[in-house]
């Protein structure tokens, strides 16, 4: 094997889904998937990669840890919910 097929980056599935992803949402796309998919520390470092405005990254991280905030509590409070159990009980009567 030569070398520099050896340093070549392999994609993983994963990579390409991020990559899809980036490609047709932007940065938009990895922010809203970041809380809920992703973990908000990873999120952040590969929005971080690909976007070259930092400001612009901590601005969108900001607003989709807001909304998801704000939805699951309100999903949890309009069916009294205290845990997932609880909630995927409430959601399957």
């Amino acid at each position: 094997i030569k070398k520099n097929e050896k340093d070549r980056h392999l994609f993983t599935p994963k990579n390409r889904k991020l990559v899809r992803i980036w490609r047709k949402y932007g940065l938009a796309g990895i922010a809203f998937l970041t809380p809920v998919i992703l973990s908000i520390p990873i999120g952040t470092i590969i929005a971080n990669s690909l976007e070259s405005n930092r400001k612009k990254v901590i601005l969108y991280m900001f607003f989709s840890v807001l909304f998801w905030s704000v939805a699951m509590t309100s999903i949890f409070e309009l069916f009294h919910a205290v845990s997932i159990r609880d909630l995927q009980d409430q959601i399957i009567k």
